[in-house]
């Protein structure tokens, strides 16, 4: 499976605590089925004690949520030294900013 990072990601808690494991994989087929009809979204699921769906990334299709990155990219940029400002160095910086915020 690839994954689109144009698209949001979210984690689906699922609670299998105390469940016979027959009855754990029946309730993940049966949500695996409800999310499969989704082509615009990315679900991970996770065994838990409880359950709970949530965003752990906006996806980079939000163009406001790339615009916030620019920014915060550019500003850290010229705080650091505001006389010495590359291209080499916004793009090297967009990186670590954008690659933080998938893996955080």
């Amino acid at each position: 499976m690839q994954v689109n990072l144009k698209n949001p990601i979210f984690v689906y808690y699922l609670d299998v605590e105390n469940r016979p494991p027959s009855l754990a994989n029946a309730i993940l087929d049966s949500v695996k089925k409800e999310i499969e009809k989704y082509e615009n979204i990315t679900f991970w699921i996770v065994p838990a004690d409880f359950t709970k769906i949530e965003c752990v990334f906006n996806g980079w299709g939000d163009n406001q949520y790339v615009i916030d990155k620019l920014k915060e990219m550019v500003d850290k940029v010229l705080k650091e030294n505001p006389d010495d400002v590359t291209l080499s160095k916004l793009k090297q910086e967009l990186r670590e900013v954008l690659i933080s915020d998938i893996i955080s």
